[in-house]
This record gives structure tokens, sequence and C-alpha cells, in this order.
């Protein structure tokens, strides 16, 4: 997809819309319950969202970030809507849109009252392998909305472009996952790693092993008899539980 410039040459002003994270200085995109454990262990943090906006914004070309929040009502202010009619576009991040339990009124609503592109990228799908429905009719409203508002929408497969394909959505290019992306790097190189070399490991829980948690506790008490190992939580409720008691 190619990111028309403003006239003027200027770079442009862009909403993002339901941003996952805020912008931390220097660290880039942290969760909204960062440096707050109490409320990280209350408050569900989808961590590979919040990632991947990151991954986002760093290619992106922008001078203005403005974040888009729409409430449940979907009813926002005048005020608001004439902020997001000044932008140069609003930027739907990556995440798995594409499933039948969405609820998109709300945000739809607010997206009628406006007039800007929509820039969309990262757009997946998340339904049962053996399933021929992808959407209900509140997601497939919205996703039309925004196809209509973009030159073209940037999905992370083939499964993702055929669900879009059903429900009319033609203007549609196969991107990937935009962490690929995160470093500005057109190739991707993988060093492989000496087993004998490594010091200090990194173990990310996973909650939703399908099946497999017993492999995951071995995996865990296996690697950290050999290694000095470090517990991460990506973002479920009780991981963060573990990383905050171990954090003490």
């Amino acid at each position: 997809m190619k990111q028309e410039l403003p006239t003027g040459g200027r770079k442009p002003r862009i909403g993002v819309l339901m941003p996952a994270g805020r912008i931390d200085g220097n660290l880039g995109v942290v969760t909204h319950t960062y440096n707050d454990p109490e409320k990280a262990k209350t408050l569900f943090t989808n961590i590979g969202d919040c990632f991947v906006y990151d991954s986002s914004l760093r290619i992106l070309d922008y001078s203005e970030l403005f974040p888009i929040y729409v409430p449940s009502d979907g009813k926002i202010s005048e005020t608001q809507i004439e902020k997001i009619n000044q932008l140069d576009y609003i930027f739907l991040r990556g995440s798995n849109y594409i499933n039948t339990n969405g609820q998109w009124d709300p945000i739809t609503a607010v997206l009628e009252k406006t007039n800007v592109p929509v820039i969309a990228f990262g757009i997946g799908v998340q339904v049962p392998d053996n399933s021929d429905e992808y959407v209900n009719a509140s997601t497939k409203r919205f996703l039309q909305l925004v196809a209509d508002r973009s030159a073209s929408i940037g999905v992370r497969g083939n499964l993702s472009k055929k669900a879009l394909n059903s429900i009319g959505i033609k203007n549609v290019r196969i991107f990937g996952c935009p962490t690929t992306f995160r470093h500005c790097k057109p190739e991707l190189k993988l060093r492989r790693v000496d087993a004998a070399s490594i010091k200090k490991l990194g173990f990310t829980l996973r909650r939703k092993t399908h099946g497999f948690q017993t492999q995951q506790r071995f995996m865990l008490r296996t690697l950290a008899e050999r290694y000095d190992t470090e517990i991460l939580c990506a973002g479920e409720l009780e991981e963060k539980q573990i990383y905050y008691a171990r954090s003490k």
C-alpha cells in the first residue's frame, strides 16, 4: 500500500483507532497498565496487539498521532469528530478482526460521521479451521466501511483474503503480520544460536496451550535446571500473577 503524503510535502497527521497501548518516550508502545502491577493483575491485556501496534508505528511516517477511543455507546462529541476530520487518515492497527464475535457498531457509527481515509494492514482471521462463517453482521458492516475508505486492505494471509472476498471485499492484498517489518529490513536473517553459549534464557508462559500444559511445565523446569531462566508473561492475568509474585 502506497502511503500518500499530504499536499505540500508535510508529514501526515494520523489518528489511530482504539490503540493497543500508549507511547512512553523512548520505550515506544507500552501497555495501558505499564508500571501499575495491581491494575495489570486485574485487567486483561493482549500483549500481541500491543507488539503489533508498536511494530506498525515503526513503518509509518507521520508528524502527529491522535488516539481515538470510542465508548461502548458510540457517542463522542462534535468537537472530537471535527478533530478526526482534520486528520490526513485513520490508521487501523493490525489484529484478528475477522471473526464472528466482533461488536463494532459503536466504532462504525463514529467512522460514518467522518470522511477521512483509512489505512489498514495486518488484518487477520480468528475462526475454527473448518468454519465457512467468518464474520457476524456487525463485523461485516465495519470491515466493508474500512474497505470503502481504503485503497486496499493488507491482510495476514490467504485465509484472511478468502474471508474478506466472501463478504464482497476485493481490494485486498496479502501483507503479513506487521511484526515482520518491525526493524524495516527487507530481508530477515535469523542467527543460529549455539545452546552451549546461552547464559540467560527467557521463557514466555502461555495459558492457551491446547492440551500441552504438562509439556510447558516440563520444558520450563528442564530449561531452568540448565540456564538462568527468566519467566516472562504474555498478557493473560494468570501469567501476570506469576510474574509479579516472582518479582517481589
